[in-house]
């Protein structure tokens, strides 16, 4: 991968739009236009509503915030959504608005998990597809 230029040193063009998505203030950019473009609403179609669920844990106050969210299934403090890509970057996906998604963060966790199973599930089937089939009469 790239890295940033030593001191006193500058990006071209080119290296500079190959590497700032990867950077932190990239990845920023490219998450603030997913939520405009989602409206803050979780793009799994659950519907949930990013500026509702943080409204009401700022109603509930500093106290039981944590227990709010934990009742909406928010299982990360601080992480009321995620930017997922649709295509998972093990899977090819890149860091492009157009592979970028809002979602909630329990329905993140869920389709992070759903997808973990079915790699697993390929990556088993390829290996039995690969292994060699040993008949009912050969032998070892």
């Amino acid at each position: 991968g790239l890295t940033p230029p030593g001191r006193g040193q500058s990006w071209c063009a080119a290296c500079w739009e190959a590497f700032e998505p990867q950077s932190a203030l990239g990845w920023r950019k490219l998450s603030e236009q997913v939520y405009e473009r989602s409206g803050g609403i979780c793009e799994c179609g659950c519907g949930t509503d990013m500026a509702a669920v943080a409204q009401a844990a700022r109603q509930a106050g500093w106290h039981a915030r944590a227990a709010v969210l934990w009742g909406m299934g928010v299982r990360r403090a601080g992480r009321v959504y995620e930017i997922d890509h649709t295509i998972p970057l093990v899977d090819g996906g890149a860091h492009e608005l157009s592979n970028l998604r809002l979602l909630f963060e329990p329905c993140h966790r869920r389709v992070t998990a759903e997808a973990a199973r079915a790699r697993g599930r390929a990556r088993r089937e390829a290996k039995r597809e690969a292994a060699p089939q040993k008949g009912l009469f050969d032998e070892g």
